[in-house]
């Protein structure tokens, strides 16, 4: 079984809190993509919406700027920038440090950028409502298993993420 500890570089004994960073704010933002659902009914979009939200509202503190495709979409937007979604989807997670991907639905769009974002070298960090019975071909990826997106999934999430970032950190000197 692959481990988070051997996946992405940290044991518990250096997991520091969030709020260390947030009195260090660094002039480099690194970049997270969150794969996720878009929800195909305004409650499964708002579930999904919050979902997103908290994963920013853990990760930008701490140095990070997370963008879901309607995020990147917005921002191609702004900058006249013409490109199909999938070319725009594959474009952020090679430009990513990190890519989240909730695997709650098992939806075949977000398998699909959990597994090119591997195939990239990317970190990745599985999430998922607990509960949730992965696939064989993902159930050795540690993933974080979160009962709500509120403090349960921002507390676990932030002890990783400043971790990365840590170490994200000690690679761009």
């Amino acid at each position: 079984m692959i481990s988070l500890q051997s996946s992405l570089g940290f044991n518990r004994a250096n997991v520091t809190s969030t709020t260390a960073f947030k009195a260090k704010k660094s002039a480099k933002k690194l970049e997270i993509f969150v794969a996720m659902p878009m929800g195909k009914d305004a409650k499964s979009r708002a579930r999904w919406n919050r979902l997103n939200e908290s994963i920013k509202a853990v990760s930008e503190p701490i140095g990070y700027t997370a963008a879901r495709i309607d995020d990147v979409l917005l921002e191609n937007a702004r900058s006249s920038e013409n490109q199909f979604i999938a070319q725009s989807i594959l474009n952020k997670i090679e430009k990513s440090n990190i890519v989240i991907a909730d695997l709650s639905e098992q939806n075949p769009n977000v398998y699909f950028e959990l597994g090119y974002a591997l195939g990239k070298g990317r970190k990745i960090l599985p999430v998922a409502k607990k509960g949730t019975d992965l696939p064989f071909d993902v159930k050795d990826i540690n993933t974080v298993f979160y009962t709500n997106m509120g403090a349960n999934l921002k507390q676990r999430l932030g002890s990783i993420l400043s971790v990365i970032y840590k170490n994200d950190m000690k690679d761009t000197k």
